[in-house]
């Protein structure tokens, strides 16, 4: 049976009933090797609230264990790194030797992630820089901001959505992502991996589509900060929706 690339929102993964279903073509050979289900406008509204709601829940994941998630992440990545490389290659026509060094590099991102969970420090500051601040200190925290939209392409698709989902789970935000449509299996493999290795259900939604489902996730207020990585035009598309958040840009 081939696969079939599927939105996870809300726990669950959504079925084909009632959406449309597109083919996934190797681009070398031409060849169809599975199908991916499109969200609709709801599944991507759906997607949001279930991250905003879940935000709360995964902030309070204590950095201990949000480190050991990442790691486990990362050991399972090690064991299945041939068959990984493999469907990268299919789904993108990219040369097995390149991919496995993507699967190589997706690796060291999330145990880098997993080190810097236990590394997000506040700081002190004395306040004697004005005369009104002598003999007083000035304390900092770093909190989670919330939900984070990540945004990725096609070229280096398992490497780039671990260079997003694992920092922001890393600091305890709940992410919702957009893979690039060229890439959806490599991104259904791997949430599937990360569940079975006990990520929370809350703290990752995924959505598939175009740039409609982009520009929706871009331009809503739950969202607080946006991580995208691809051309300068839809970077500048998601500047000019994205309003007050914080946008992070890798063009």
């Amino acid at each position: 049976m081939s696969p079939i690339a599927k939105p996870f929102i809300n726990g669950r993964w959504l079925s084909p009933e009632g959406r449309d279903r597109l083919p996934v073509i190797n681009p070398y050979t031409g060849q169809k090797i599975g199908e991916r289900i499109i969200c609709t406008p709801a599944d991507v509204d759906e997607a949001l609230q279930a991250a905003y709601e879940a935000r709360e829940k995964v902030a309070a994941i204590p950095a201990y264990e949000r480190a050991a998630l990442l790691k486990r992440a990362a050991e399972r990545l090690k064991k299945e790194k041939q068959r990984l490389a493999e469907l990268i290659s299919m789904e993108i026509g990219k040369a097995f030797k390149n991919t496995l060094e993507e699967v190589l590099r997706s690796i060291e991102t999330l145990e880098i992630s997993g080190e810097e969970a236990k590394r997000l420090f506040g700081e002190t500051l004395p306040g004697n820089a004005s005369p009104r601040g002598v003999n007083a200190l000035a304390s900092t925290i770093r909190v989670p901001v919330g939900v984070v939209a990540a945004i990725t392409p096609f070229n280096a698709p398992l490497n780039l959505i671990c260079h997003k989902i694992g920092p922001s789970f890393a600091a305890g935000n709940s992410t919702i992502l957009k893979p690039a449509p060229q890439a959806s299996l490599i991104a259904t493999e791997l949430l599937t991996l990360l569940l079975e290795e006990g990520w929370p259900e809350e703290a990752i939604n995924m959505v598939l589509g175009g740039a409609e489902c982009g520009q929706q996730i871009v331009k809503d207020r739950r969202v607080k900060v946006i991580s995208f990585t691809g051309g300068y035009m839809a970077a500048q598309n998601i500047c000019q929706l994205a309003g007050m958040k914080k946008v992070l840009l890798e063009l």
